[in-house]
């Protein structure tokens, strides 16, 4: 009898996920929605669509897109915001561009607002930002296109165009959020992982340092946030906590700088020990385990609990949660290409491939609101390349 009524529950949290599948908005009102949650929270008019605005940005993606290319327009009169997303592509581009885009809230000063030229060279720390608010900006349109490297641009178009050179023109047309603290949105985890380039080449904002030290204060030990992740996870999954192994940490340092060194991403042979391995976006994450845990645990949404097993889509998940894992060591690195690779090793090692094992490691979430999926950040999966634990057998990657 509890077979069978937990198997049910399981069913409609497949049903539940395939219905989330269904229920993704359509790539404009993706913009618009993300757009206009923004614009209200400061306290500006909402945007509305302009077919011509998002001709004109559809022509741009597709030149890129043809070109591999990643870079403004020249001489367009309306405002531009790119975003380049990794791969695979994110289930929503528009939101999570938009939702980048407003995360650079974090380093705009509303007691100083506007660009300074004073460090001399192109930056984009906050240029998103303002034009996403910018108060006089009425129209927007938008297109996506994915490049030949499998990445996909999204270019969005603004009239009339924002981020004027003026302190003046600032103050008046990005007013701080009703909240009072300036920013109210957590920025999603895929978006710390994708190329943006800011509109206004030559400008600088002059970023507000206090904000930065503080926010570097808070930020966890990288091994603080890979244990702690992983706990979280597994006491979801109903299994006991890992502990650190230092000796799996300082195999994980040697191995995270020769990808470093060799610019590459590619598993250890010969190990032992499981292996999973994460490769960032630029700008790399705040917090890297954190990032890469919450990755490996969004794959849980492709992993079938009625047909356990391995799969190269739930490899990372899987041992993540693995009960008889004891223990990991982790380390980052960050390569020559400015990219940030984590490798995480376990012991003992999880994904055996044999009957009955992962029906015996891989334990059903506890339910919470009536779904077993508790927690998911699945979006970190769409922004990360991801390669999947080969552990003491190699797979074709």
């Amino acid at each position: 009898m509890f077979t069978t009524r937990y198997l049910s529950l399981i069913a409609v949290v497949f049903a539940q996920l395939k219905a989330n599948e269904a229920a993704i908005p359509p790539f404009k009102d993706q913009c618009i929605k993300w757009h206009n949650i923004y614009r209200e929270k400061h306290q500006v008019d909402p945007v509305t669509w302009d077919d011509t605005l998002a001709n004109g940005a559809q022509t741009w993606a597709d030149y890129l897109a043809q070109n591999n290319s990643f870079k403004h327009a020249s001489g367009i009169q309306p405002g531009e915001n790119l975003y380049l997303s990794g791969s695979p592509l994110p289930e929503e581009p528009c939101t999570e561009a938009t939702q980048l885009f407003y995360g650079e809230i974090k380093d705009y000063d509303f007691d100083k607002p506007g660009f300074s030229m004073s460090t001399g060279h192109f930056t984009q720390s906050s240029l998103h930002f303002p034009e996403v608010v910018w108060k006089k900006t009425k129209k927007i349109g938008a297109a996506q296109q994915t490049r030949k490297d499998g990445r996909l641009v999204v270019v969005i178009r603004y009239s009339p165009a924002g981020n004027y050179v003026t302190e003046k023109a600032f103050r008046e047309n990005v007013l701080p959020a009703r909240s009072g603290h300036g920013f109210s949105h957590t920025l999603s985890s895929s978006a710390l992982t994708a190329f943006v380039v800011a509109c206004g080449a030559g400008l600088v904002v002059d970023r507000n340092a206090s904000y930065r030290q503080r926010r570097k204060a808070e930020i966890p030990p990288f091994k603080d946030q890979c244990l702690k992740w992983h706990n979280v996870y597994r006491e979801k999954h109903q299994v006991d906590p890992v502990t650190w192994n230092d000796t799996l940490a300082s195999g994980a340092e040697s191995w995270a700088n020769y990808l470093a060194q060799n610019n590459l991403f590619k598993h250890a042979s010969g190990l032992q020990v499981g292996e999973n391995l994460y490769l960032s976006g630029s700008p790399s994450p705040e917090e890297p385990c954190t990032s890469a845990t919450q990755a490996f645990y969004g794959e849980i949404k492709d992993y079938d609990f009625k047909k356990p097993g391995f799969s190269m889509d739930t490899g990372h998940f899987t041992q993540v949660v693995w009960k008889n894992s004891k223990q990991i060591g982790a380390a980052q690195q960050v390569r020559g290409d400015g990219r940030l690779v984590v490798v995480i090793r376990y012991n003992p090692p999880g994904n055996f491939i044999n009957d009955g094992a992962f029906a015996a490691n891989v334990l059903p979430a506890r339910l919470d609101n009536g779904s077993g999926v508790c927690d998911v950040r699945s979006s970190s999966v769409f922004t990360a390349y991801l390669v999947a634990l080969g552990l003491i057998f190699n797979f074709p990657y």
